[in-house]
C-alpha cells in the first residue's frame, strides 16, 4: 500500500522516543541501552523505507514502535522490578507479535494459503526471537553481565549478586531458564499476532 503522510510522523515520533530514551539513560547513568536505541532507531528507518514494498500499515507500525520501546523502558529498571504484575522480560518478549503481523502483511500476497502462511510467520518470528537470545549471549561472552539487548543481566535469570558470575549462573539455572521463558513468550507472542491476522476481515486488512 501507498506509504500514507502519517507514516512519516510515526517515524518523527520513534525516532525522537528513542532519542528520549538515550538521554535518560545518560540522565540515570544507564547507559548499556545506548546501542538498543540506536538499533531500534535504524529498524525505524528501514521499515519506513519497506513500507510499499512489505504492505505495512499505520498500526502495525506503531505497534512495532511500541514492542522495541517497551523494551528500552528498561532504563528505568524495569527488568529488574517490573511495575506490573508480570516480569517485564515476559511483556517485551510477548511483545514479539507486532512483527508476527508484520511478516504477515509482507507475505500475504506472495503466500495465499493462510496455513502455510501462518507457519512461515510463527517461523520467522521464532527466527527473530533467536537473534535477540543469540545478541544477549554474544553481550555476556563480551561484556559479561550488564542490561540491555547485548548483555546479560537483571531479567535475564540473573538478580544480581556479590556471588561469583559462574556460581550465579549454575545457581539460577543461567541462562537456560531465560532462554526457555522467552521461547515460551515468543511463541504465545506469535500466536497471538497469527489470530489477529487471521480473524481479521479482508475487507479491514489494510487498517491492521
Amino acid at each position: 500500500m501507498k506509504r500514507p503522510t502519517v507514516a512519516g510522523w510515526l517515524l518523527a515520533i520513534a525516532l525522537a522516543v528513542f532519542a528520549t530514551f538515550i538521554a535518560l539513560g545518560y540522565v540515570v547513568d544507564v547507559r548499556a541501552y545506548t546501542l538498543d536505541n540506536i538499533t531500534f532507531a535504524v529498524v525505524a528507518v528501514i521499515l519506513f523505507l519497506l513500507w510499499e514494498r512489505w504492505h505495512i500499515t499505520p498500526a502495525i507500525y506503531a505497534l512495532v514502535i511500541l514492542s522495541m520501546a517497551a523494551h528500552a523502558a528498561g532504563v528505568f529498571g524495569w527488568y529488574a522490578n517490573s511495575p506490573v504484575g508480570i516480569d517485564w522480560d515476559h511483556i517485551t518478549h510477548f511483545g514479539l507479535f507486532p512483527w508476527t503481523m508484520l511478516f504477515w502483511r509482507a507475505l500475504e500476497q506472495r503466500i495465499t494459503r493462510r496455513g502455510a502462511l501462518a507457519i512461515v510467520c510463527i517461523g520467522l518470528t521464532f527466527g527473530l526471537g533467536s537473534v535477540i537470545e543469540l545478541t544477549e549471549f554474544g553481550g555476556y561472552l563480551v561484556n559479561g553481565f550488564g542490561e540491555g539487548a547485548f548483555a546479560f543481566g537483571a531479567g535475564d535469570g540473573f538478580p544480581g549478586s556479590d556471588a561469583p558470575q559462574d556460581e550465579v549462573i549454575s545457581f539460577v539455572g543461567g541462562g537456560w531458564i531465560n532462554t526457555g521463558w522467552d521461547l515460551v513468550w515468543n511463541s504465545i507472542g506469535a500466536i497471538f499476532g497469527i489470530l489477529l491476522m487471521w480473524c481479521c476481515p479482508a475487507s479491514k486488512a489494510e487498517n491492521i
